[in-house]
């Protein structure tokens, strides 16, 4: 599924944008493996917000937090705002 990204001050992860070192590996299936290795080893530290459905049909925002390596699920555009906010002030 292709991930939208509902906050623009959020970007999603996709995997057409990996490093330019690392589109090779994208060629044996180990591009978004390989993205996510150099992710963790250089710092990265910006949430990632998926919008998911659930098997009922109904959306959800999926947000991973780096820092502190823990998955929120937030029902509405707002509430994730919120946290983010909120996190970003703590």
């Amino acid at each position: 599924m292709k991930q939208k990204n509902l906050l623009p001050s959020i970007r999603a992860t996709e995997t057409e944008h990996l490093t330019p070192a690392l589109r090779p590996w994208k060629r044996f299936g180990l591009g978004e493996i390989a993205q996510k290795l150099v992710n963790l080893l250089s710092g990265d530290r910006e949430p990632k917000v998926y919008h998911r459905r659930d098997r009922q049909g109904c959306s959800y925002l999926e947000v991973y937090d780096p820092a502190s390596r823990r998955t929120h699920i937030f029902k509405t555009t707002h509430e994730a705002r919120v946290w983010l906010e909120r996190r970003y002030y703590l």
